[in-house]
């Protein structure tokens, strides 16, 4: 199997590094060479999927509360 090399230096490792662009609202993970530092690739700070997920979770809550308000009121309307 290949391996990935750095196409500045040629060293085979590689690590994950935060950084927060200048003029950028966000945070990005970059790729580099351990060795010389280059920039390999880039990625968000925020992971899409995570972030859904916990938008989901917060929807779910509030539907809930929303059904347990409705229940409530229409118990009310009732008597």
């Amino acid at each position: 199997m290949a391996s990935s090399k750095c196409p500045s230096c040629g060293n085979y490792t590689f690590e994950l590094k935060e950084n927060e662009p200048r003029n950028s609202n966000y945070k990005m993970f970059f790729i580099q060479c351990t060795s010389c530092g280059s920039v390999i690739s880039a990625t968000d700070y925020y992971s899409a999927g995570v972030l859904l997920k916990e938008q989901e979770e917060k929807i779910n809550r509030i539907e809930n509360a929303l059904n347990v308000l409705i229940s409530l009121n229409e118990s009310l309307l009732r008597k």
